[in-house]
């Protein structure tokens, strides 16, 4: 899955595009993200996410659910 470096920018409310950019350079150097151009139109880059940003985000939300569990487990 990859999304446009534009789309990113608006997609969160309150949020300005110098910083939205910030913080995808700060995840690009961090090495979370892969900034990719669009070989159809050089002037749009795309954003993704790379292999160890998906093992660590799915080990996270493998964790959340894991404590989901337990607390609906003990209001049982």
């Amino acid at each position: 899955l990859k999304l446009s470096v534009s789309a990113l920018t608006i997609s969160v409310p309150g949020v300005s595009a110098t910083t939205s950019l910030r913080r995808i350079g700060e995840l690009q150097s961090r090495g979370f993200v892969a900034r990719t151009a669009d070989e159809k139109d050089r002037r749009r880059d795309f954003v993704a996410l790379t292999p160890i940003a998906r093992t660590l985000l799915a080990d996270y939300l493998a964790r959340v659910d894991s404590c989901l569990a337990d607390i609906h487990r003990d209001s049982d």
